[in-house]
Order: structure tokens, then sequence, then C-alpha cells
């Protein structure tokens, strides 16, 4: 089965009400593609920085992006991108892994892009956005 963006954005609104995200950040990705990002457990809009980070894993990837979390770190500003991949044949995977709050993401290190990796990250739903757990 050929993969669209129409079903990478229908999974990636499935996996947004499996995370209680906010009504208004599931309308923002509905009606505009945008991507929130979460905060300390708040949810704020991006800003064009991040945006253009979203653009380029996209274009690599072929991926959708759907959530943003981003922490400060002692290892540097962290933002974690929340994604749909083109492998269909991973989703029920990858859903089950959201499930469980250790879905697969890519972590960008904004400091030192050599450490920016593909990796399981703990997360938990917070008052309608995300927090990263571990």
């Amino acid at each position: 089965m050929s993969i669209t963006k129409l079903l990478m954005k229908e999974e990636a609104l499935k996996r947004m009400k499996m995370l209680n995200l906010s009504s208004e950040a599931v309308d923002a990705f509905t009606k505009n593609g945008e991507v929130r990002v979460s905060v300390n457990g708040v949810l704020y809009l991006s800003d064009p920085d991040k945006e253009k980070r979203i653009k380029e894993f996209e274009k690599d990837t072929g991926s959708m992006v759907y959530h943003m979390i981003y922490n400060h770190t002692e290892i540097g500003n962290l933002l974690t991108f929340l994604y749909v991949s083109v492998y269909l044949e991973e989703w029920e995977q990858d859903r089950a892994s959201l499930k469980d709050g250790f879905p697969l993401a890519y972590v960008v290190n904004e400091e030192d892009e050599r450490f920016s990796e593909f990796g399981s990250v703990g997360i938990k739903p917070y008052n309608g956005a995300v927090i990263r757990t571990a």
C-alpha cells in the first residue's frame, strides 16, 4: 500500500488523541498543518527556527511530525519530534509504544547536532500537552 500524506495525517491525529493533546493543538494541525510544542507541560506556538527544523526532518525522512517537546538539559537544549514514519508496517508497534509512554522519536540537540538521534523517549500526557520523562 502506498503511504499518502493524508493517510499519515490520519495516523498523526490518532496519536495526538492518544496523547490527549489539547483540542487547540489538534485543530491547528488538522486545519493548517501547524505543530505545537510542549515546554514544561505547557503548550506553545512554534517559532520559525523550530518550523524550519521540522521541514528539514520531514524532507530528509518522508515522515510527518505531529508534536514537539522542548527541554533545557545539562547536555543542551533538546527538541523532541514525535512523528509518523513512512513505514506503514511500523505503525501498530509505534502506537503500542506511544500507549506505553515510550515512543520512538527524533531528538535534536540544538547545541551540538552530532548528538541528534533517533531513539525511544519517555513521555506522558499532561494538561493537554506532553512532558518528557526520560
